[in-house]
């Protein structure tokens, strides 16, 4: 049965391994295909048209349909010009797939911003300008496939990769955005976590293909290889009209084996009592080791997507070690954003703590534009008139010189840097269809999504790379009544009452200081074995959040088929997923 026929694809980065795959198997289910592919080596350098024309001579002779494209994703006319291949040759477009992907493995201390800009580029803004000039058409004829392509070891974060793990976890993040956008006009959006062996994984320098094999993410040498086109079936169903009702969801595919991955819940939630709902720094040192990280597994060791153990020993307390009844005494913080919101209660609270603190913000409106020195200066002022030490800095985050910069400045002026805390951002909210090229590259949601699920790929990797020096990384992901909240437009606000409902009459609060103390508490030496790990903080309440592991699995000795995963996925790994945004008549 061709479950494709008349249905038109673009496949990115279809010239080799698991784009290949794919676009192989949408044409052998009847869709015509255009295969995309620059024909560059895996550090983005390089080109050549001949790749993707092969792909397409041999789909071509096998009786399919198919034409080459040698645009690059990496630029938005790149991205339209994909796309009106697809229309020129084919008349439509209803399935997108974008597998496109480069790898510049180095640790993070290491990093150069190029290595850092190229991986962005082509996996997350690769992902956005292809996406973007098909929405508009899937949002008009009401119908449409988006299949990303996440990763495994980019979701848990493997060491060496900052940069991928930031963009893999960033695609995912982007994903779950486009299914709520796209959702109500019949589109459907889905990633894929793949594990495959491909010229990707033979680049990876041996030890970090020996590390990546004790956590799962590769398999045995003694295991049956994981072939690239073993992942392209489950690609091929994702795109039917029988998976309609799958959107916005993850999964890891590999040989016989699909995963769905668990979509972020929390596993653990400490409540301060209300009123004031404060949390003193005691009582997290309390309740944060024996309950909010009971069952917790630091993300610096185990297995990939291993299972928490609910029954697993929490971490024991640290002594606190003060000096002068205070926590911080001597030690130097980073604070960037910190002119106002979260960031100025994060400033305030490290400096009562007893540390020096470079108060960072360039006084931008909420969407980056403009200066203005006084909040940060303010902070300062009100830093000093309480005792503590501080000083203003208007460097911009957006800048690698910016940010060495940010560094310099607290070394020059304190000597030392022992905390860096990061708020800083904007917003510019708008539609996928209707985003501009500049909208996503300063930071709808769609563009903000990716950008946050991307800093806790990110931290994931830091996390592990810097245990061995003694180094913590963690995530906080805020809730709170800020100038960000408060510029959400009504109608976004009503879209998204049904997620996070408002906090309950005098039982929940969501002020912008309530954050800071497990910001705070996270850089004393009460939680110096706390690392890797993700932080709901909302108002009086602070929530320990999963990591993403299968939730649940099918399996087969051997390839599937569209036919046989028709069949078998909805009543078993379908059965209970929940579209967040079915379609609207």
């Amino acid at each position: 049965m061709l479950h494709l026929e008349g249905k038109v694809a673009v496949v990115t980065g279809a010239g080799r391994g698991i784009g290949r795959g794919v676009a192989e198997e949408l044409a052998a289910n009847g869709a015509s295909v255009v295969v995309n592919d620059i024909g560059a080596e895996l550090d983005g350098t390089g080109g050549s048209s001949s790749i993707a024309q092969g792909v397409v001579d041999d789909i071509m002779a096998s009786g399919g349909n198919a034409v080459a494209s040698g645009d690059s994703v990496t630029t938005w006319d790149g991205g339209q010009r994909i796309i009106e291949t697809a229309l020129d040759s084919f008349g439509r477009i209803d399935i997108v797939v974008t597998v496109a992907g480069i790898l510049r493995d180095r640790m993070l201390y290491n990093m150069t911003e190029e290595e850092w800009d190229d991986v962005i580029a082509v996996h997350m803004k690769g992902t956005f300008t292809v996406v973007r000039h098909a929405a508009p058409i899937f949002r008009q004829q009401r119908g449409g496939r988006i299949i990303t392509f996440s990763s495994g070891s980019g979701l848990v974060g493997s060491i060496g990769q900052s940069n991928y793990g930031a963009a893999k976890s960033g695609i995912a993040g982007f994903t779950k955005v486009l299914a709520k956008d796209l959702g109500k006009y019949g589109v459907t959006a889905n990633s894929i976590a793949p594990r495959a062996e491909t010229r990707m994984i033979a680049s990876i320098p041996g030890n970090i293909q020996e590390m990546m094999v004790e956590r799962g993410a590769l398999p045995q040498s003694d295991e049956l290889p994981w072939e690239p086109r073993d992942v392209a079936p489950f690609v091929a169903y994702l795109a039917t009209d029988g998976a309609a009702q799958i959107n916005g969801q993850v999964f890891l595919v590999y040989g016989g084996n699909v995963s769905h991955l668990s979509l972020p819940r929390r596993v653990n939630t400490i409540y301060a009592p209300n009123p004031p709902g404060y949390w003193e720094l005691d009582e997290l040192d309390r309740l944060a080791p024996k309950v909010l990280l009971q069952g917790s597994q630091s993300i610096t060791g185990g297995s990939a997507f291993a299972e928490i153990n609910p029954g697993s020993k929490a971490p024991a307390p640290a002594v606190t070690k003060a000096i002068n009844g205070k926590r911080l005494e001597g030690r130097v913080a980073v604070v960037t954003g910190s002119g106002r919101g979260i960031g100025r209660g994060v400033a305030k609270l490290l400096a009562s703590e007893g540390a020096s603190i470079v108060v960072n913000d360039v006084g931008a409106a909420l969407d980056g534009q403009g200066e203005d020195s006084t909040p940060a200066a303010q902070v300062v002022e009100e830093i000093s008139e309480l005792g503590g030490r501080a000083v203003a800095s208007y460097h911009s985050v957006a800048t690698a010189e910016g940010g060495a910069n940010i560094v310099q400045q607290a070394l020059d002026e304190f000597g030392r840097l022992d905390i860096v805390v990061t708020p800083a951002g904007i917003l510019r909210d708008r539609m996928i269809f209707n985003m501009a090229e500049e909208e996503w590259d300063d930071g709808g949601q769609s563009n903000y999504g990716a950008a946050k699920d991307a800093i806790a790929g990110f931290t994931r990797v830091v996390a592990k790379e810097l245990a061995r020096y003694n180094a913590t990384a963690n995530i906080i992901s805020p809730g709170a009544s800020t100038r960000m909240t408060d510029s959400v437009p009504d109608s976004t606000r009503a879209m998204r009452a049904g997620e996070f409902p408002p906090p309950m009459e005098g039982m929940l609060t969501s002020e912008p200081d309530q954050v800071a103390p497990m910001v705070v508490w996270l850089c004393t030496d009460a939680a110096e074995g706390v690392s890797g790990n993700i932080f709901h903080c909302s108002g009086n309440r602070v929530s320990l959040m999963n990591h993403p592991v299968p939730h649940r699995s099918i399996y087969k000795d051997g390839r599937w088929t569209v036919d046989e995963l028709s069949a078998v996925v909805p009543e078993t790994i379908g059965m209970d997923l929940i579209n967040p945004a079915p379609k609207q008549d």
